[in-house]
């Protein structure tokens, strides 16, 4: 404290005080600084990317081709670079064109009924309180009877009369598609029928005054001016109508506008809005302004009570909404909108004067209820600023005809619009978005109603003027849940609604907001790679109408994977891979060949490595094991597939990747590595390729000329190495991965040490050991799991074991029928052992030879997410080992099963050779899920049984 008198503290104050004033005023001009250079980098950044729209478009490339023409040369080679345009244009369009074809011809061929219905969910079911009081009209009960209602409707000047019901989910209510029909009739004041029109249930199409979909009843006519009432009446065979009394009532809507403005926080801002609105030329009988404050009300209230003292002829009104969500605060809003048009104003943009008028005059004119549109400005700064809408709305005003491509930025968002309040009512925002709302919502609006547009041209005066601000979505600072999470979560919305969809228009609509979005999320993903996992585990686990997923993944891909064998072909080797690929977690390029011939095909299959594989290239290729010809041909085809990726890339890969059992993939690899030594190339060897289950060799020869021609021999030679004298395929295959590859990929030790024992270089040996690793088959997430729901019976008062696979000589089944014959009559009545299997002939002989045909079930083999869903379903899985003691100085072989097993929650029961990979990994097992028995020693495998059958005696004895 200063105290009197103290001259030199005065003089300190007031010097720190003056150096405190001062730094205020710094810190304040630096914060105007601040937002200034804000304003200026988001306006680069909307240039920038307005820059690299166009530098991607056609027209732009069409006109620096031939401003570059100048020279005599470039001229000369202008229809050239004119026709690379032409092509590369054509191949942009292709992938989507394609998938829509395939959704065309999925939907042609489907072997089920089509689902036609306009939107597929979230139908907005308008409610019996959704708008002023006077103009509602309830329905009362017509006579003594329950099956008759009806109501009158008085009509002033041209009403719009709407009907509607919110309650169609309640059981009462399910008679509407199937039981009621509803006659509406226009009477004179005389009491003749002017005009009438039945509706019929069930009503699931759009017509011009009929009903809109098969989840709601909504019906909407414009009364004749000799009509003074409208009569509604409802019949229902069953005489339940009496049920709709609670839910069912008649609104009429006003000629004019509504005008829908929500507002959070927005007291700054909001007073500037209303004067614009209240500044509007059309006339103030014919409009109403809905404020809804949403959130905190702060001092939003006064601004509104202002406005309403100085404009008490404007007609508005305010809801207060406690929650602060933009999206229930426009539904609000949609909910009381009374007049027959509604549009949108954010509480900080403004309307130009001739905004409602012009566009009410656009819309109101045309009987087909048009979608009119304004042009858009940006203002910043006081500045009013040009944007990339303005340029696509300018381009489009001289069409005769609007096509939605033409102003597809401006139809997805909240601004420049004014609708047919009817159409408006039938949908809803989400609440669940937390951006992207309003992209969600007009998507669905266009591709439900198909809408044709009316653009006000500029030179009209209808222009609405949008605030840049801090926070805005172009300004949002870039992260994983505003750039990706989000962004995914609109594209999910998009999709489910345009799932159904067959017209060709709509769903390359669609798909293009789709693409929209997933600009996002490769933006962020290309600059945070950690992060790629993450996004795709937000991918549904159904089809999308267009795969920006893949467009993503061959974006940022720098690996490519030679698999001969691949989803969606059915073949344990194909997914592996694609298990593989998604314990990469990395994007990925795959060339693969078309396995048509020898392998069936399931699409389900591709959810296994979604989002992971960007380009997909089939090779058209006779599929063989081991005849030379049908590889060589796929591995020139898979190499000139290759380098051509790699040209439209603009680089190499840096990784390829390459597994087998089907050896074509190893020697596609091999060329690769050849032409880009610097590229590193991961060899994974599914099992033994030389050596078969009974250690022979497998005999196949490949063309020595081949290996010549190719600089096989000689790259070999420049390693230092001897090049072997046979033209066996399968000892090739093995050692150009042993000597060419960077890494080299065992499934197990075991496997490792059982091939390297038959080579005979020592140097090799080395090789091979020093750039091994050890990758057990991968293991799905758990979510995997529930993808499928097979139809599939399982009595759950039993203990229900399943093996699933083949039967080989080496992996009998016999001790466990023997086994089960041997249990006691009390457990024996409990146990049943589910079979999944090709080889259900010789089984089921052998199955009645037990008189096992009760407990156990022979089944054909299931596809693979069939098989996890059932895994995850049963008590106890079997996995055997391949009988190979005596034949093989260890056992190499690791069932793939296994490592689908231990994703189920069921209990792990291996069969297995003492000394097996299989039985080493049971044993560590910790889990306490896992029972071990021994191939050919009964006591173990009727122990393993009852023990298990024990286990569960609680629950099922």
């Amino acid at each position: 404290m200063i105290g009197p008198g103290n001259q030199n503290d005065v003089d300190e104050y007031k010097k720190t005080d003056f150096i405190y004033k001062k730094l205020v005023e710094e810190r304040k001009l630096n914060s105007e600084l601040r937002e200034k250079i804000s304003h200026l980098e988001a306006q680069v950044s909307s240039l920038q990317a307005s820059l690299s729209g166009l530098r991607e478009s056609t027209t732009y490339k069409v006109g620096l081709a031939i401003s570059n023409s100048r020279s005599l040369r470039s001229f000369i080679d202008l229809p050239i670079e004119l026709y690379k345009i032409f092509r590369s244009y054509k191949k942009k369009t292709k992938t989507l064109k394609n998938h829509v074809k395939e959704n065309e011809l999925a939907v042609a061929n489907a072997n089920v009924v089509t689902d036609n219905r306009k939107d597929s969910d979230k139908i907005w079911i308008v409610p019996a309180n959704f708008s002023k009081f006077d103009n509602n009209y309830n329905f009362e009960v017509q006579g003594s009877g329950s099956s008759v209602l009806h109501a009158e409707i008085p009509v002033i000047s041209a009403t719009r009369i709407v009907l509607v019901t919110n309650k169609i989910t309640e059981w009462g209510l399910r008679h509407l598609a199937s039981d009621i029909s509803i006659v509406i009739e226009q009477m004179s004041g005389e009491g003749a029928c002017i005009w009438t029109k039945t509706l019929k249930a069930p009503v699931c199409e759009m017509y011009d005054d009929g009903a809109l979909d098969e989840h709601s009843l909504a019906f909407s006519l414009i009364t004749k001016d000799t009509a003074e009432y409208v009569s509604i009446t409802l019949y229902d065979e069953l005489g339940l109508c009496i049920n709709l009394i609670d839910s069912l009532n008649v609104m009429s809507l006003a000629s004019g506008v509504s005008v829908v403005v929500p507002t959070y926080k927005g007291e700054e801002h909001l007073g500037e809005c209303l004067t614009s609105l209240a500044r509007q030329t059309l006339s103030k009988d014919r409009f109403e302004i809905i404020i809804i404050i949403n959130g905190e009300p702060g001092g939003i209230e006064k601004v509104i009570n202002s406005f309403q003292k100085n404009y008490p002829d404007v007609d508005c009104r305010t809801i207060k909404e406690q929650v602060a969500s933009a999206s229930l605060a426009r539904n609000i809003g949609i909910y009381n909108a009374s007049k027959d048009h509604i549009t949108f104003v954010d509480d900080d943009d403004q309307l130009s004067e001739v905004f409602l008028e012009e566009m009410y005059r656009f819309a109101a004119s045309d009987p087909n209820h048009p979608v009119a549109l304004s042009s858009i400005r940006d203002i910043s700064d006081n500045t009013i600023l040009e944007n990339s809408i303005s340029y696509q709305v300018d381009r489009a005003i001289k069409k005769s005809k609007l096509s939605y491509t033409d102003v597809t930025s401006l139809l997805t968002m909240n601004a420049c619009k004014l609708f047919p309040t009817f159409y408006i009512k039938q949908l809803r925002y989400e609440l669940s978005m937390k951006s992207g709302e309003d992209v969600c919502f007009f998507t669905r609006y266009f591709i439900k109603y198909s809408p044709e547009l009316s653009l006000v041209p500029a030179s009209k005066g209808a222009i609405y003027y949008r605030t840049l601000r801090q926070g805005s979505v172009s300004r949002k600072a870039s992260s994983f849940d505003f750039n990706v999470k989000q962004r995914i979560d609109v594209i999910n919305s998009i999709n489910s609604s345009a799932l159904l969809l067959t017209d060709r228009s709509k769903i390359e609509f669609a798909a293009s907001k789709i693409n929209a979005q997933s600009e996002f999320v490769l933006r962020y993903v290309s600059d945070n790679v950690e992060c790629y996992s993450e996004y795709v585990d937000l991918l549904e686990s159904k089809k999308y109408i267009v795969p920006f997923y893949e467009r993503i993944a061959s974006q940022l891909s720098t690996t490519l994977i030679y698999s001969y064998c691949f989803i969606p072909y059915v073949d344990t080797a194909a997914v592996v891979m694609a298990k593989r690929i998604r314990e990469l977690a990395i994007p990925v390029d795959v060339i693969f060949n078309n396995m048509s011939k020898v392998r069936a095909k399931n699409v389900r299959l591709e959810e296994i490595a979604k989002g992971f594989v960007g380009e997909k290239v089939e090779i058209n290729s006779p599929a063989s094991f081991s005849n030379w010809k049908s590889i060589e041909k796929f591995v020139t085809l898979a190499n000139r597939e290759a380098m051509a990726l790699c040209k439209k890339r603009g680089a190499g890969y840096s990784t390829i990747y390459s597994r087998v059992m089907w050896p074509g993939s190893h020697f596609a690899a091999l060329l690769h590595k050849i032409k880009d030594k610097d590229t590193k190339w991961t060899a994974e060897f599914s099992d033994p390729v030389l050596k078969d289950i009974h250690g022979n060799n497998r005999e196949a020869s490949i063309d020595p000329k081949w290996l010549e021609n190719n600089h096989v021999i000689a790259k070999v030679f420049e390693k230092g190495f001897t090049v072997p004298s046979t033209t066996n395929l399968f000892f090739w295959c093995e050692y150009i991965a042993f000597i060419f590859a960077d890494e080299l990929i065992f499934t197990n030790m075991n496997q490792l040490t059982y091939m390297v024992s038959y080579v005979d270089d020592d140097d090799i040996k080395a090789l091979i050991y020093a750039k091994s690793v050890i990758l057990p088959h991968p293991t799905l997430p758990e979510s995997y799991y529930s993808l499928s729901s097979p139809d599939y019976q399982i009595d759950e008062e039993k203990v229900n074991f399943a093996y699933f696979g083949n039967f080989y000589a080496t992996r009998g089944m016999s001790y466990i029928f023997q086994a089960i014959a041997s249990l006691p009559n009390d457990l024996k009545s409990k146990c049943q052992l589910h079979i999944f299997t090709n080889s259900t002939d010789d089984l089921i002989n052998q199955i009645k030879s037990y008189g096992l045909s009760d407990e156990v079930v022979i089944n054909d083999y299931v596809d693979y997410l069939d098989f996890l869903a059932l895994s995850n379903k049963m008590d106890c899985l079997i996995v055997n080992d391949a009988l190979t003691e005596g034949v093989k100085i260890v056992n190499p072989y690791l069932p793939s099963k296994y490592s689908d097993y231990l994703g189920a929650s069921a209990k792990i029961w291996g069969i297995c050779e003492r000394d097996s990979v299989l039985r080493f990994k049971l044993s560590d097992d910790n889990t306490g899920r896992t029972l071990i028995s021994y191939i050919g020693d009964y006591d173990s495998i009727y122990n393993a049984l009852t023990e298990t059958m024990l286990s569960k005696s609680s629950e099922v004895l």
